[in-house]
């Protein structure tokens, strides 16, 4: 029972966490834009586009994962708690599930945190990030040309840094 207890007090306190990183500036959520109502001030915005900090999605999805984590302990406890008040299934023999919950839910915690990690590796690579078109941007570049001048681009190099 106190397994539960805790748990249900985590995934409490990360879905306040979570409200609040969705929130404040630069705010995060797993939806693209979106358009939601705080009181009598409604309006439309995106979450997780190429303004957003990498710092406020990280700490967003580790909120997530938290949250994702409490609900399998939760579900562990609630297997752990029927299986002995209910089916009289000893204790020790339960007690598996909470390692195989852990591991089920660290799996999934695991997928939601891959794209965080790729935005990561561009940046430390200096990589070009995602959203440019490099050979239309050296396209647009030449286009700038006057009076038909021919623009020669030998070494062109686009990366994210941040």
């Amino acid at each position: 029972m106190e397994m539960a207890i805790t748990a249900v007090m985590g995934l409490g306190f990360n879905l306040i966490q979570m409200r609040i990183l969705h929130e404040g500036e630069g705010g995060y959520s797993l939806g693209g834009a979106h358009s939601h109502s705080h009181g009598d001030d409604e309006h439309g915005h995106s979450h997780g586009g190429g303004g957003d900090s990498l710092a406020v999605k990280a700490a967003f999805l580790h909120a997530l994962g938290d949250m994702i984590m409490s609900i399998g302990v939760c579900i562990a406890a609630s297997v752990i708690y029927i299986g002995e008040t209910y089916l009289n299934i000893d204790k020790t023999k339960l007690f598996i599930a909470d390692p195989i919950c852990t591991f089920v839910f660290s799996v999934i915690v695991c997928a939601t945190v891959i794209p965080v990690v790729k935005q990561c590796v561009i940046i430390l690579m200096e990589g070009v990030p995602p959203e440019f078109d490099t050979d239309a941007l050296i396209l647009d570049i030449k286009a700038c040309a006057k009076d038909g001048t021919n623009i020669k681009i030998e070494d062109f190099h686009l990366w994210s840094i941040s």
